[in-house]
């Protein structure tokens, strides 16, 4: 077999699973529950061995998101919410996933028809309260572009939800 027959099979798996919904995330472990006035301080852990430009390009997208919401805790606060964003797998697409996640893409999102070179991610989003020592919130976003993940990621530290 081919490898892009695999890797393009591999994304067609991830697709079945998601359900193929609308929203290709996966879902939420444990409801976050934001409050007024929260901000965070979150980290990434890179454990698909996604390459460093695609690492970037989701860190900036997030500091995008989370500045224009002000949700970004500034260098001198320490804030009571922290979030830990562990990318878990990582597909570049091929030719067939291409077209495929293409042809998924919600027609109504901004991000439409902008599928990333990149490929597309999952990964598992824990939320900390840093006061009490606990996890607040838990979540399993897939997505099909880099800025559609980190524009998930940001609405779950908003909503609660994907």
């Amino acid at each position: 077999m081919s490898r892009r027959f695999v890797a393009s099979l591999l994304l067609l798996s991830v697709i079945v699973v998601t359900g193929c919904s609308r929203s290709s995330s996966m879902g939420v472990q444990m409801t976050y529950q934001p409050a007024a006035g929260d901000r965070f301080w979150y980290t990434i852990t890179n454990r698909a061995g996604a390459p460093e430009e695609a690492i970037s390009r989701l860190r900036q997208h997030l500091e995008t998101e989370l500045s224009s919401d002000e949700l970004v805790a500034g260098l001198a606060t320490v804030p009571p919410k922290t979030v830990t964003i562990e990318l878990v797998s990582f597909q570049k697409p091929g030719a067939v996933g291409a077209f495929l996640a293409r042809a998924l893409e919600d027609s109504t999102d901004s991000s439409a028809g902008s599928l990333d070179p990149e490929g597309s991610m999952v990964s598992f989003v824990e939320v900390r309260d840093r006061r009490a020592n606990a996890v607040v919130g838990s979540a399993t976003v897939s997505s099909l572009s880099i800025r559609r993940h980190a524009a998930r990621i940001v609405k779950h530290l908003k909503t609660g939800q994907l």
